[in-house]
């Protein structure tokens, strides 16, 4: 499964980035790469910055310089558009710094990237990254064949492409929700629930009689991939198991979710079969 750094460690990560050959007692891992220093460019955008929350959350690499990238933990930028700050990875290093964009033209520039400086077996793409990063000028975004996932393309002062990203929809998949049907069977007791927290990673509800916890995983390297795993059930005596026993083995099925309307979602197993049917409880006020 794909892990993530978080936002807190990437700025320590910067300092003692040692990536792929970390225990190799490489000197250059200490060190890092000044990708864009500060520009005056930046100023053109720095005052419309926070209007543009098209590009907030976190975005995969899926090409550069026109060839797809395939690695196992694949490259991923973060866009924070409140304070303009970008984080992620290169795919082996690590990657900080600022942007700043304008919602009306579409403009995006990178300032002040940094980039640790370890050996690694991907160093021509991480280099392909980051020359796209600095060539930057411009951006589009797309929904990919008009469903729930957005491309991102950056793209060169004369409008060439130079890198795409895409960004998960987790949004559908992230709150409250009731569990209304299971391997095909309806149900008709309100209680049976559960929460999908995206941001924390955690899966917790009620299974009709005892509480249910587990950790929710997230594959970047697939789409709609939604994963379950250590899911936990309290052990208080219930007089009937059989809904409790038929969601939690669902749950441990899962691997994609798919959206069925504006309230519902699918959760299915690996050839795509539904498995569970949720709807989407209202938030409380």
């Amino acid at each position: 499964m794909s892990k993530r750094i978080t936002l807190a460690a990437l700025a320590l990560a910067l300092i003692v980035a040692t990536g792929c050959g970390s225990g190799k007692g490489n000197s250059k891992n200490s060190k890092v790469n000044t990708i864009v220093e500060k520009t005056g460019m930046a100023s053109q955008y720095r005052k419309t910055r926070k209007i543009v929350k098209e590009l907030e959350g976190e975005w995969t690499v899926l090409t550069v310089a026109g060839k797809k990238v395939t690695m196992d933990e694949p490259p991923y930028l973060i866009f924070e558009t409140g304070s303009g700050r970008l984080y992620g990875s290169l795919g082996c290093n690590v990657v900080n710094g600022q942007f700043t964009s304008a919602a009306e033209s579409k403009g995006l520039h990178f300032d002040e990237l940094i980039s640790g400086n370890a050996a690694c077996a991907f160093s021509r793409t991480e280099t392909q990254i980051a020359n796209a990063l600095k060539q930057t000028y411009q951006y589009s975004i797309a929904n990919a064949d008009g469903g729930d996932q957005a491309i991102l393309t950056l793209k060169s002062k004369s409008g060439s492409a130079l890198m795409t990203l895409k960004q998960h929809s987790l949004s559908v998949v992230n709150g409250a929700w009731t569990v209304t049907e299971i391997d095909g069977t309806r149900l008709n007791d309100e209680s049976v629930r559960i929460v999908i927290d995206v941001q924390e990673r955690h899966l917790h509800g009620n299974a009709g009689c005892n509480l249910i916890n587990g950790e929710v995983i997230l594959d970047a390297n697939k789409d709609n991939c939604l994963q379950f795993a250590g899911i936990t059930a309290t052990k208080k005596a219930c007089p009937d198991l059989t809904t409790q026993t038929a969601l939690l083995v669902a749950l441990e099925e899962v691997e994609y979710y798919k959206k069925r309307n504006s309230s519902e979602i699918e959760l299915l197993d690996v050839n795509r079969r539904p498995l569970v049917l949720l709807r989407r409880l209202p938030l409380m006020k």
